[in-house]
């Protein structure tokens, strides 16, 4: 497959799709994920931790249950060694065994975690 180069931007043929050509380039979202139960009704919420020095925008979870149907969840700004704590009903999804949660922002490589291994 050929891709055509015009002035430093790469272009592919009309119809494909081009992922990331140099995956190992893009830092990996210094984000992660743990969960904290509902204290009167089945679920978990879900909390977003940046472990960086700098502020990461536009940080959307990803939830995707065992059946691959999805539901995106908006967050934000996420700040310097801040904890941000998502309900995931507010977008009518409840986090269950065998789904995943995956982070992302533009600019970074996502970050999926199995919901089993965070359920304590």
């Amino acid at each position: 497959m050929m891709y055509q180069h015009e002035g430093g931007k790469v272009f592919a043929p009309e119809g494909v799709v081009r992922a990331n050509l140099f995956p190992v380039l893009v830092p990996e979202l210094p984000l992660s994920v743990s969960l904290t139960r509902f204290a009167f009704f089945p679920g978990y919420y879900v909390n977003v931790y940046n472990g960086s020095t700098a502020s990461i925008n536009g940080v959307t979870i990803t939830y995707t249950d065992v059946n691959r149907k999805t539901k995106d969840q908006s967050i934000g700004v996420v700040g310097p060694n801040e904890t941000k704590q998502m309900d995931p009903s507010q977008v009518r999804w409840t986090v269950e065994a065998g789904e995943t949660i995956t982070l992302s922002a533009v600019g970074y490589r996502s970050v999926t975690a199995k919901v089993n291994s965070l359920i304590k």
